[in-house]
């Protein structure tokens, strides 16, 4: 397997989470999801957009569903990653978004 297989998989990944990135913001802030500063533990002095993590989410999801789709279109196997990694990485995001709400 080329090494530009997984590369172009996180090419794919890193582009759509900076184009999406500013949607998210504006949702956070339409939303108004943002973390407010306090003069005992936050260093910002404006209100601070939060869910910045669901555009990576959605960034490594496309990019992993691109390489999923390629395993499909060519034939080079790609290993998936076990159950367990899927599961953990779900409970992290919902975390994640869970602080952020």
């Amino acid at each position: 397997m080329s090494p530009l297989i997984p590369l172009s998989g996180a090419l794919v990944s890193l582009v759509f989470t900076i184009l999406i990135t500013p949607f998210v913001i504006r949702r956070a802030w339409a939303w108004q999801c943002l973390d407010k500063p306090d003069a005992e533990r936050k260093r910002h002095r404006l209100p601070t957009p939060t869910m910045g993590g669901i555009a990576i989410v959605l960034g490594s999801l496309v990019g992993g569903l691109y390489l999923f789709g390629l395993t499909f279109a060519t034939e080079v196997a790609l290993a998936a990653p076990p159950l367990g990694v899927w599961a953990g990485a779900l409970v992290i995001i919902a975390a994640g978004v869970f602080d952020d709400l």
